[in-house]
């Protein structure tokens, strides 16, 4: 699903041009060079329908990728919006990028037909239903994630992580304990590392969640803006291959992955 870009107000093309070297205009070139480049910014949006951009993990060398392929120990920003998703992929062929069934609140599935149906009760979220050998016996075919839609810092557009499901318990507990502390997601940044780990012998990633600096009052005003405009998309964009396409996906150790969740295991 698409959705169309926010209007640039005058603090955001302040954040533009805080990358250029304006020490060699006027005052009043600053504020020709402010309005140019909203104009700019306005027409660029022009021709094509925004999507987030989405940033996969790379577990060979523990980092988040970008879609130009630019590896980034961390990312760090705000999250305006965050979902609890769910997917069941035929892996028997890999060339079907289109789940079976896919949850977008993980509460009720929807399959290829428009038939929905409660997680709760389905088989394939039962623990053993991705069995493909006694070391994977205890996954879950159907596989719960972690979306989020993030503002990175010194930016105004958001970019797109889903996390798979070894990451579901740092994921749910670092949340838990923000908000058990009276802090909602506008008000300080997050942010995301990935560390190794193993499980059943299969190396994989976790992610490492922690709060970052404070977000100043004004600039909480003009998040819940881009959350506002945004959310109703956001809420309703479709689970896609993409979505378990991280550095662990597509070997017979992404099938266990779900084992962590309940288990307890440290990691």
């Amino acid at each position: 699903m698409s959705t169309q870009l926010a209007t640039v107000d005058n603090s955001q093309v302040g954040m533009m041009l805080a990358g250029m070297d304006t020490s060699s205009l006027t005052e009043e070139q600053k504020a020709e060079l402010a309005a140019v480049m909203q104009e700019t910014y306005e027409d660029s949006k022009q021709g094509f329908n925004f999507k987030p951009q989405r940033f996969k993990i790379n577990k060979d060398n523990q980092t988040f990728t970008d879609p130009l392929g630019n590896p980034h120990e961390e990312l760090k920003g705000v999250a305006v919006f965050k979902q609890i998703t769910r997917g069941y992929w035929d892996r028997s062929d890999d060339s079907n990028k289109v789940p079976i069934c896919s949850s977008i609140d993980g509460i009720t599935g929807t399959d290829r037909d428009k038939n929905s149906r409660p997680c709760v009760t389905c088989p394939q979220n039962q623990w053993g239903s991705a069995a493909t050998s006694e070391r994977d016996s205890k996954g879950k075919a159907c596989k719960e994630m972690r979306r989020a839609f993030i503002i990175p810092s010194g930016q105004f557009v958001p970019i797109m992580v889903s996390l798979p499901p070894t990451s579901l318990k740092t994921w749910d507990n670092f949340w838990s304990a923000r908000i058990t502390q009276g802090i909602p997601d506008l008000m300080a940044e997050v942010i995301l590392a990935l560390i190794p780990a193993q499980i059943n012998g299969y190396d994989i990633s976790v992610v490492k969640c922690k709060s970052g600096t404070k977000v100043p009052p004004l600039q909480i005003l003009e998040l819940n803006k881009v959350r506002n405009q945004f959310k109703d998309a956001w809420s309703k964009e479709d689970v896609t291959d993409e979505d378990y396409e991280t550095g662990d996906a597509g070997s017979a150790g992404a099938e266990a992955q779900q084992t962590i969740v309940d288990d307890g295991e440290p990691y």
